[in-house]
C-alpha cells in the first residue's frame, strides 16, 4: 500500500516536468513567448525589408545572420521574409520589442519596437531561435514580446595588468551584443 502511495506521488511530481510548454532558447529568457508549433523554412537565405525610419546598418544587420551561415538580401515589404519596423506600440520600453514569426503572414517575421535598440534585441533574439538542420534553416512559429527587467546591464574587463588585445575586447562586444547587455565598463589602469 505504502509503495503504491509513493509511485502515485512521485508520478504526480513528474508530470509537470514532461508535460510542459516549449521554451524558446532565448537568453535573457524573454517575459512573454508562446510557441504555437510548427516551423517557417528559410529559403534561400533571408529576405530583409528595413523601415528607413529605424535607421539600421543593413551590413551590421547582414553579420548578425552571417555568423549561422545565412545569405541575406534586402527587398521590398511585399517580399520581405523578415520585416523589421518602428512601431510605438510594439513596447513600452525603449529597449522592448515584439517579434512575431508566422502570424497574419503564414511565412513572414516580423520585427517591431519603439527604438532602434529594441530592434536589435528582438535580431539578437531571432538569432537565437534559428534552428540549423544540416544548412536547413527554419524558426519556430511563435510570439516574443520583451523589454529589459534591468536598465544596466553591464560587463566589466579590467585590463589594468594584463591587455589581452584588440581582438579580445571586439569578441567580448559581439557577444555583449549577442546577449543584450547595453553597458561596457573598461578598467585599463
Amino acid at each position: 500500500m505504502n509503495i503504491k502511495l509513493i509511485y502515485l506521488f512521485c508520478l504526480a511530481f513528474c508530470l509537470p516536468l514532461f508535460g510542459g510548454a516549449q521554451e524558446l532558447p532565448i537568453v535573457p529568457k524573454p517575459l512573454h513567448a508562446q510557441v504555437k508549433g510548427g516551423d517557417i523554412a528559410l529559403k534561400n537565405g533571408l529576405r530583409i525589408y528595413l523601415d528607413p525610419d529605424a535607421q539600421l546598418n543593413k551590413l551590421y544587420i547582414s553579420s548578425i545572420f552571417y555568423e549561422l551561415g545565412i545569405q541575406t538580401s534586402f527587398t521590398s515589404k511585399s517580399d520581405a521574409d523578415l520585416v523589421v519596423k518602428l512601431n510605438e506600440k510594439a513596447s513600452p520600453s525603449n529597449e522592448g520589442y515584439r517579434l512575431t514569426i508566422g502570424n497574419k503572414h503564414k511565412n513572414r517575421i516580423t520585427a517591431e519596437a519603439s527604438t532602434k535598440n529594441g530592434l536589435l534585441y528582438a535580431l539578437q533574439s531571432l538569432r537565437q531561435i534559428i534552428k540549423n538542420d544540416q544548412g536547413k534553416f527554419s524558426v519556430p512559429v511563435c510570439t516574443i514580446e520583451d523589454e529589459p527587467a534591468f536598465p544596466w546591464r553591464a560587463f566589466m574587463l579590467d585590463e589594468s595588468r594584463h591587455f589581452h588585445g584588440m581582438h579580445v575586447v571586439k569578441g567580448l562586444l559581439d557577444e555583449m551584443a549577442r546577449l543584450k547587455l547595453n553597458i561596457f565598463h573598461w578598467h585599463l589602469v
